[in-house]
């Protein structure tokens, strides 16, 4: 039967894009990198920022702690405070720090922090690491806050 025809459709293949001829990245591409990046860098660096001082203040409560136990325990065998602060300099452990010497108070001479220094004064400077009060017998750091734990120098 002739009725039959076959019809065809002419139809376009489809558009492709044309080749590349590197397989690298354009530079749309690596400048939303760059963006992601610089936000993830904007959220993340602030909250490392004060860990250095938490991490200062911890340590220096601890060695607050530990030196004031050995000052205790050095009255406690002698009758009286140990003679500190005569000299504001790293000298005036050695009665608590003895070099190779079994009845050592203290392993070493401490230094602050965040002063950098380890002697003893008598009153708050900011070249000092320690501040001693012979009449009460007490040692503190200067400028820092035991209770909140800061250190604000002036």
């Amino acid at each position: 039967m002739v009725s039959d025809v076959i019809q065809f459709r002419f139809t376009r293949a489809p558009r492709q894009p044309a080749p590349r001829a590197g397989r690298g990245f354009t530079l749309v591409e690596i400048l939303i990198v760059v963006v992601i990046l610089g936000i993830l860098a904007a959220v993340v660096i602030p909250q490392f920022a004060g860990a250095n001082d938490e991490a200062n203040a911890a340590a220096l409560q601890t060695q607050l702690k530990t030196i004031r136990g050995q000052i205790e325990v050095y009255r406690a065998k002698h009758g009286e405070p140990p003679p500190l602060g005569t000299t504001g300099s790293e000298s005036d452990w050695d009665v608590l720090v003895i070099p190779g010497g079994e009845l050592s108070y203290l392993q070493g001479v401490p230094y602050n922090s965040f002063t950098g220094y380890a002697g003893i004064g008598t009153e708050a400077a900011i070249d000092i690491g320690w501040v001693w009060d012979a009449t009460a017998g007490t040692i503190t750091a200067p400028y820092f806050d035991e209770i909140t734990g800061v250190y604000s120098p002036p």
